[in-house]
């Protein structure tokens, strides 16, 4: 049994690793192609981190210490503020995405209800949460842009002080750091000025994985903290549906790292837990669609999305022909969403089996690279922050080089791995990072739909919790 857990422990790593290096490579040829001063650009901001890193090594102090944090704090503030007020008339009309939201809430605003045959949302019903919590604010505020802008600062509150929580107990330093990775984390900063529920989606990400810290690590867990770990999960599928992939990793990563009989207490824990976290997922969905929908709840949600996702020619990326049919569809089944997605799902099936075995491989080599190139400017952001991006296109340098900075700094931890003793969140981490970005591969794919799996990444980075951490503590 020893002998299986450490296969599943060293295969999870080489694949972590694996799936890491590909997304190096990948933006890194990318960024090659589409401009070659971001390598000069690059290796000049690169060389003045590592150099003003070096100074402040070698002159550490605590009043320097908090200084440089406060600088780097009120730095992250200032670059999200600037980068929402630089595009404010853009961001007036939306485009992509972000039109559904603001469809959505002026249609709210007008009717005070929900519209039950409205196509966006029962094609994204995951996005209804954030629709109401948006529809709401704006309803006080009287305007669009300054809501989603309040929410994102208590979204980045909640975030940061989270994320502090989770590595204070280990190293408080290291703690502070993790805020300044997080602030200075570019893709969030130019998704905090769009009207879109990624940083809700962090957010909720951050309080699963803090809460799932302890139950991991303590043995005795109060009833209030099994409820948190309950609520958030709801919370977080509700938002985004993938709460099943951090259960999966959860149990995963108590059969690789707990070998001790008295840990077998923990994992029952862990499996009750999940058994009243599907009841109440069950019935919240009932609900939702029967108290506000005013409809049946609709069958096979995921429908569209694996139909889309399987499209040859877009790579598994939104594609306008897969859309207009499931529309066509939809008005041709009187708006019944149930057997519009029973018909889609059938076509996924029939998209999928069409495909050879090397149209396969290739289709998921093109979404995979759809998925995580990380390395410059998200396309979808370009038109809302094109006063920015076409003023200056080396804004691309910074998105480069804090992707690769982070994701060298994560090999080199996951190499450590290997070699030390198994870290409790470290582990389901890793585990979780791979389920995330496998699940994804089966479904349609935006570079945004990195951010969680980046989230992770940055709280993978940043953790400092192990078991012989524990260990010294207990013994002191």
């Amino acid at each position: 049994m020893e002998k299986i857990r450490e296969i599943l422990y060293k295969m999870n790593i080489y694949y972590f690793i694996i799936i890491i290096f590909f997304i190096i490579i990948n933006n890194l040829n990318e960024v090659s192609n589409e401009n070659s001063k971001i390598y000069r650009n690059a290796l000049i901001l690169f060389l003045s981190c590592y150099w003003g890193y070096s100074i402040f090594k070698k002159n550490r102090r605590e009043d320097l210490n908090n200084k440089v944090f406060k600088i780097l704090v009120i730095l992250g503030i200032l670059l999200r503020i600037m980068y929402f007020f630089l595009n404010y008339d853009v961001i007036t009309v939306p485009v992509g995405d972000p039109v559904g939201h603001y469809n959505f809430v002026q249609s709210f605003l007008k009717e005070h209800s929900l519209l039950r045959n409205y196509e966006y949302l029962h094609k994204f019903s995951y996005l209804l949460p954030y629709f109401f919590l948006l529809s709401y604010t704006t309803s006080i505020i009287k305007n669009f842009k300054i809501s989603f802008l309040i929410l994102n600062i208590i979204f980045e509150i909640i975030s940061c002080k989270y994320l502090y929580k989770l590595n204070r107990n280990y190293d408080k330093e290291k703690a502070k750091w993790s805020i300044i990775l997080y602030l200075l984390n570019p893709f969030d900063i130019a998704y905090f000025g769009i009207g879109l529920n990624i940083i809700l989606v962090n957010m909720l990400i951050i309080l699963v994985v803090y809460n799932l810290n302890i139950l991991i690590i303590k043995r005795n867990i109060t009833v209030c903290r099994k409820m948190k770990v309950i609520l958030f999960l709801l919370l977080l599928n509700l938002t985004r549906p993938f709460s099943i992939i951090f259960i999966i990793a959860l149990l995963l990563c108590e059969l690789v790292i707990n070998n001790n009989r008295s840990q077998k207490g923990k994992f029952k824990i862990i499996i009750i837990l999940s058994v009243i976290y599907f009841i109440f997922n069950f019935f919240s969905s009932k609900i939702l669609y029967n108290y506000y929908f005013k409809a049946p709840e609709v069958k096979k949600k995921i429908a569209w999305s694996i139909y889309t996702g399987l499209n040859f020619e877009t790579m598994g990326t939104f594609s306008h022909s897969d859309s207009e049919e499931y529309d066509l569809i939809l008005q041709k089944n009187n708006y019944d969403f149930s057997k519009t997605n029973d018909i889609i799902f059938n076509k996924a099936k029939e998209r999928f089996f069409k495909y050879s075995l090397r149209e396969k491989i290739k289709l998921i080599k093109g979404k995979f690279k759809n998925l995580t190139f990380v390395g410059t400017v998200p396309k979808e952001t370009k038109n809302v922050y094109k006063n920015i991006i076409e003023k200056n296109n080396n804004i691309s340098t910074f998105f480069f080089v804090y992707t690769l900075i982070i994701l060298f700094f994560i090999l080199k931890k996951s190499k450590i791995m290997l070699q030390e003793e198994k870290k409790n969140i470290d582990v389901y981490l890793i585990i979780l990072f791979n389920g995330l970005i496998t699940s994804f591969l089966l479904v349609e794919v935006m570079p945004r739909y990195f951010m969680p799996m980046l989230t992770v990444l940055l709280i993978y980075l940043t953790d400092k919790e192990s078991n012989l951490t524990n260990k010294l503590k207990l013994k002191k």
